[in-house]
């Protein structure tokens, strides 16, 4: 068996600092890898959205976007920038601010305001720290990331965490993992290659929006672009006061978007195909309906037509 002494840990999310703080306890060397300012992962709200994904986007991205790795190659510290290529990356470090490269170094997670946990917070508790006395069994995300973070401190791992600092390559090099980063200091990329005895990915699996390849749809956004988005940009139901509503799927985000949409939208459709894993329409406010799966759209009239009844 190998002999690991120190541990590479991608994210502080929940299982990011648990891991951390049980493998610490063990006696190992552990960094952890966190891009954003805070420990949290998912619960962790910020008011700020992530660029618009492509329309359609099927697959999973392997990366970042081009924009990205142009900044990169225009903000490392030290960087030789006297070539044509390096120039053209300037150039796209200079059609952005600071606060769009914060954005593209560590996009902002699907967060929203009224997002609470749906699993009770005993049954959240980790080994290694207790809630507050007297917390309720349902509450918003800001206490969920709190908790984190506390557990974190309380546990002695906040030395252990890197923040603003994100994972570009992580690759097996004989019985080592080397890791490639790139930490955002003053606007600048400060960048780094470790290695370790271990890696543990604890990313999540809530950043690639998935975007199905409706007809017509990418004519319908490029047309209406204000008029269709993401739910990982959605933040809270006020932009949609007085307004028609589709929310497309049925699963627990997508109800629960619904809920909050009820009390200031016109009127809601939820689209649903009828799938496995989708919640009862009877969670649904009073002035939604659920219809069937969309089967195209149309940028004539910005209109759709929906496909079946779903049941």
């Amino acid at each position: 068996m190998m002999d690991v002494k120190t541990v590479a840990i991608i994210g502080a999310g929940v299982s990011g600092v648990s891991s951390a703080i049980h493998l610490k306890n063990a006696g190992l060397d552990v960094t952890v890898f966190e891009r954003g300012d805070v420990a949290g992962g998912v619960w962790v709200y910020n008011s700020r959205t992530a660029l618009e994904p492509s329309y359609p986007s099927t697959i999973p991205s392997t990366g970042d976007s081009p924009a990205f790795d142009a900044l990169l190659k225009a903000t490392i510290r030290g960087a030789r920038r006297d070539s044509p290529v390096d120039q053209d990356s300037i150039d796209a470090k200079n059609s952005v601010d600071n606060n769009d490269l914060e954005i593209l170094h560590a996009p902002p997670g699907p967060c929203y305001i009224g997002l609470h946990n749906n699993v009770s917070t005993p049954e959240m508790k980790l080994r290694t720290h207790d809630w507050p006395p007297q917390t309720p069994d349902f509450v918003t995300h800001d206490v969920l990331a709190t908790y984190i973070q506390d557990t974190a401190a309380a546990n002695d791992v906040l030395s252990n965490i890197s923040f603003r600092t994100r994972v570009d390559k992580a690759e097996k090099k004989g019985s080592k993992w080397e890791v490639q980063s790139s930490r955002l200091v003053d606007g600048e990329i400060e960048t780094a290659v470790q290695q370790f005895d271990a890696l543990i990915v604890a990313s999540g699996h809530y950043h690639a929006p998935n975007i199905p390849d409706y007809p017509n749809l990418p004519a319908w956004k490029s047309a209406f672009p204000s008029r269709i988005s993401h739910s990982k940009l959605y933040r809270s139901p006020t932009p949609f006061a007085g307004k028609n509503v589709l929310v497309i799927g049925a699963g627990v985000s997508s109800t629960d978007i619904c809920r909050e949409l009820g009390s200031v939208a016109a009127k809601i459709w939820q689209s649903s195909r009828g799938g496995e894993y989708d919640l009862l329409p009877s969670m649904l406010p009073e002035n939604c309906t659920r219809v069937g799966g969309i089967a195209s759209f149309s940028t004539f009239n910005s209109s759709l037509e929906h496909s079946h009844d779903p049941r």
